[in-house]
């Protein structure tokens, strides 16, 4: 009896580890299944039947799918009966920053995306954590200009798997029909975008490669990307505008040269979906191609001046450009362009031809007259385009306006800037001191000049200027 007893508390022991081991295995199957439920899905561009066959499978499995109300039309077929979201796009925008180092309608406009973050956010993982699979939708390859690459670093504890797009720039290079990669000089592809604030990759600075460029165009102005462009290519370089690629029935190319291209465009009537390709793949020939086009030889007179500068290795391309203009690196000239550059961030405007500058300030000789040349630079308005304008008074502040917004910013001086621009006094030198070779009155007062430029340069924006912005009524005259 007793032997049977214990044989019966042998099964039951047996069965509850059996039983115990099958509820850690389905614990380890959740943990799997939780690892991939959020998915970051491109869905290529234009016409639905660009989507991948991957893309389409987490289509199917998906319990919540975040998209564009577009791409819910898109794929209606595949969307139905499931909770598909919207409103969320373009949460990017100051993520990672905190609004309390911002001010005025900059800190107002992330506190609002950010509210709507936090709420996108919460909303993604309370479906993992009830054991849904989530998809974000985008269009394209999420990867490329894609809106929804800060979803990678956020939900990275939860493994998010990025399922790869067809790009406009593949959908594009198919309208083209043209070997991308092949010319008789060049093989390489440059992909960029409009100028943003900050980032040191310029179109200008891209461009002196001379390599094959492709710009994703974002609604930016036409005419301001060919004048960039202008810069460094040759007049008679091929162009190329795509519009609507990916659209069997409405894509489009246009073609023609820097010089020529403009009078083929109409800037009212380009989509936001369209391209722009530069380069001589665009006209090669595999049979009896042309010889590489070689650069004219520049006349003795034909190159720009060489400036005054002692250039150092940390000097930011922005200081090397405006110098270039100036002719020397000076603290005043450098305080304009710190001024312009701050303005023209707050109002939004690309610059040169959608803004007004208007400057008040004892501005009357050099060197205080030198700010008006560091503005010129960094906001591209100019006395010829008579979209920058001086007025004689006290004290300086500059006034931009943003003519598409009407969103206007002013900024003033902080009397730690007026401090260093009124410190350079210039010295005699001693009769006993040591002569450099180059160290003559004019090029020691320039290294003290150029020191103060580059601390102005430097210094964080708080610390030498003060802005308002809002818009025209809001502000003082």
């Amino acid at each position: 009896m007793q032997s049977l007893i214990s044989a019966k508390r042998s099964l039951v022991l047996v069965a509850t580890v059996l039983f115990l081991a099958a509820g850690l295995a389905a614990e380890d199957c959740a943990a799997d299944k939780g690892s991939k439920q959020l998915y970051l899905v491109g869905v290529g561009p234009g016409d639905p039947d660009l989507i991948t066959l991957r893309a389409l499978d987490v289509m199917n499995s998906a319990d919540l799918v975040f998209c564009s109300p577009g791409i819910e039309e898109k794929f209606a077929r595949y969307l139905q009966r499931k909770e598909v979201v919207h409103g969320y796009w373009r949460l990017f925008p100051y993520y990672g920053k905190d609004p309390a180092q911002l001010e005025g309608d900059e800190r107002r406009e992330c506190q609002q995306i950010a509210g709507r973050r936090d709420a996108f956010i919460e909303q993604v993982r309370r479906a993992v954590r009830e054991r849904k699979t989530v998809a974000i939708l985008d269009n394209g390859d999420p990867l490329i200009y894609g809106p929804w690459a800060w979803c990678l670093e956020e939900f990275e504890d939860l493994h998010p798997v990025v399922v790869p797009g067809v790009s406009c720039f593949n959908a594009a290079n198919a309208a083209l029909a043209r070997g991308i990669t092949t010319s008789e000089s060049t093989k390489s592809v440059i992909l960029t975008a409009t100028d943003w604030p900050g980032k040191t990759d310029t179109i200008q600075r891209l461009s002196v490669h001379g390599s094959t460029m492709v710009l994703f165009t974002m609604r930016a102005e036409f005419k301001g990307f060919v004048d960039k462009l202008s810069v460094n290519y040759p007049p008679e370089t091929p162009v190329a505008v795509v519009k609507h690629a990916g659209y069997a029935d409405k894509q489009e190319v246009i073609q023609g040269t820097l010089r020529t291209i403009l009078d083929r465009i109409d800037q009212e009537k380009l989509h936001f979906e369209y391209l722009i390709y530069v380069g001589e793949f665009l006209t090669h020939r595999y049979k009896n191609p042309d010889p590489p086009k070689q650069r004219p030889v520049e006349e003795p007179m034909c190159s720009l001046p060489k400036p005054h500068y002692h250039r150092d290795a940390s000097d930011p391309d922005w200081l090397t450009q405006a110098v270039q203009f100036h002719g020397h690196l000076g603290p005043w000239a450098t305080a304009g362009l710190r001024a312009g550059m701050c303005a023209r961030r707050a109002v939004e405007a690309e610059g040169y031809f959608d803004l007004e500058v208007t400057v008040e300030g004892p501005l009357v000789k050099p060197p205080h007259s030198c700010f008006l040349d560091g503005l010129q630079v960094s906001t591209g308005a100019t006395w010829g385009k008579r979209n920058l304008k001086w007025v004689k008074a006290e004290k300086i502040c500059v006034r931009v306006k943003n003519t598409r917004t009407g969103k206007v910013a002013e900024v003033r001086p902080t009397p730690a800037l007026m401090k260093l621009l009124t410190s350079f006094k210039p010295q005699p030198k001693a009769a006993h001191a040591e002569k450099h070779p180059h160290d003559d009155d004019h090029e020691r007062a320039d290294r003290e000049l150029e020191a103060i430029a580059r601390r102005i340069a430097q210094l964080p924006e708080k610390e030498v200027l003060d802005r308002s912005s809002g818009r025209e009524s809001h502000l003082s005259n």
